[in-house]
């Protein structure tokens, strides 16, 4: 359904590049999801000109050449019905988007000089609205109040609420994205600094969320650790996991990969015999795998949640503290835990390449690691020289965005091939 005004005819198109309601309506649609998915921002901005009547297409051709003066060539336009105008601007920031619906609403106002003043709303996806729809209704909202009060731009009203509901609604529909399948994997590769080849790839859960599109694990995370959904979720992820690694090996690719796990998990009975049964099941060494514990949750651990970790090293499963130097006992852990890895802290990664003092503790600290004989891995890393600084001070491992986000099964195998290669 267009978002239009049919009352009254809506003039001809008056630039090739104007869309009309319907098409702009699509394009809004398409725009919305594809922030969603990217997790980017866009602004919609409703212009009204109500002196204006549909015969006048001088007027019109005038007004719609002062907009397409002040917006980007990749921003989209169209004439929604006898008196608006729709602009769908590509932003960056909140502050982007207010400063581009302000210079389009000076320019036509100077192209409208001596008649009623222009007003203008605003709304941004996803501050404002959640969907394209809502989006559509905040800005006329914000138009007619700009309208009332004699023009000028006036910003849709944030609903306190639309946060607290798209939570609600994540919480609600979790429980039916186990069922419908829509948890994926990522796989993120980690890469030996000495060689630049990869070694080994974290596994990063991901919801293809039919109307947000892709969401990170740290968007839902917080609702899939809930009693009620943290075993299904967590064991699901080990599952489909464990078959891609195994699909892997049979394919000759022989790696590790790691898998975050909660503490709730340690928890739960018979956990050990249900990893050993699914690496059985799956023809795969236990040294093929990997569980990360946040640093944080350490301090915290119950006596059965620490026999678990025993267990589990026991059996030959490799265990990783996430996030070293975050929590409160990471020290004590090295001491009192059978891990063999540590992955820094991303702010310990950044801060150990941006000054000396950082970099001293970085080193205390992986001197300290590495006598106990642990394996370092940082992350975070972004650039070549974050790459270089870290190998300079003796890391062996790194992950981060400098090499790879968290990449579709196929799309690894792709980007491993071509590294392997080059």
């Amino acid at each position: 359904m267009a978002y239009v005004d049919d009352t009254r005819p809506a003039p001809s198109p008056v630039l090739p590049d104007m869309l009309d309601g319907e098409a702009f309506a699509r394009r809004l649609e398409m725009a919305v999801k594809m922030a969603g998915r990217q997790r980017q921002e866009v602004a919609l901005l409703l212009l009204s000109v109500p002196a204006l009547d549909p015969g006048q297409t001088a007027a019109w051709r005038e007004c719609a050449r002062a907009i397409r003066c002040a917006v980007r060539i990749t921003d989209c336009m169209a004439l929604l019905d006898h008196q608006r105008f729709g602009i769908l601007l590509a932003v960056d920031d909140f502050q982007g988007a207010c400063a581009a619906s302000n210079k389009v609403h000076a320019a036509l106002s100077r192209a409208r000089a001596g008649d009623q003043p222009v007003a203008a709303g605003l709304a941004i996806f996803p501050i404002h609205g959640s969907d394209a729809g809502q989006l559509f209704s905040l800005a006329s909202e914000a138009l007619a109040r700009s309208a009332a009060q004699g023009g000028g731009l006036q910003q849709a009203k944030v609903c306190c609420s639309t946060a607290e509901e798209l939570r609600r609604q994540l919480r609600q529909r979790l429980g039916e994205a186990l069922r419908q399948d829509e948890i994926v994997l990522g796989f993120q590769p980690v890469v030996s600094l000495r060689t630049g080849l990869p070694v080994a790839a974290e596994v990063l859960a991901r919801w293809e969320h039919p109307g947000l599109g892709a969401l990170d694990s740290g968007e839902f995370l917080a609702y899939a650790e809930q009693p009620e959904y943290a075993e299904t979720f967590n064991l699901r992820v080990i599952e489909q996991a464990l078959r891609q690694l195994a699909c892997w090996q049979k394919q000759g690719i022989r790696m590790r990969i790691s898998i975050n796990l909660s503490a709730s998990m340690l928890e739960m009975a018979d956990f050990e015999y249900f990893v050993a049964a699914r690496l059985a099941a799956s023809g795969l060494a236990a040294r093929s795998l990997c569980f990360e514990i946040k640093d944080a949750a350490l301090s915290r651990l119950s006596e059965p949640a620490r026999q678990a970790l025993f267990g589990l090293a026991a059996s030959g499963v490799g265990l990783c503290i996430d996030d070293f130097g975050r929590g409160e006992g990471s020290l004590f852990a090295l001491r009192d835990l059978p891990v063999e890895m540590l992955k820094f802290d991303i702010p310990l990664s950044t801060g150990a390449c941006g000054n000396e003092e950082d970099a001293e503790i970085f080193e205390t600290l992986l001197t300290h690691g590495r006598r106990r004989g642990k394996q370092i891995i940082a992350k975070g890393v972004e650039t070549a020289a974050m790459r270089d600084r870290l190998a300079r001070l003796g890391c062996e491992f790194a992950q981060g965005y400098y090499y790879a986000r968290a990449l579709p099964a196929p799309a690894f195998e792709r980007w491993r091939a071509e590294r392997l290669a080059g």
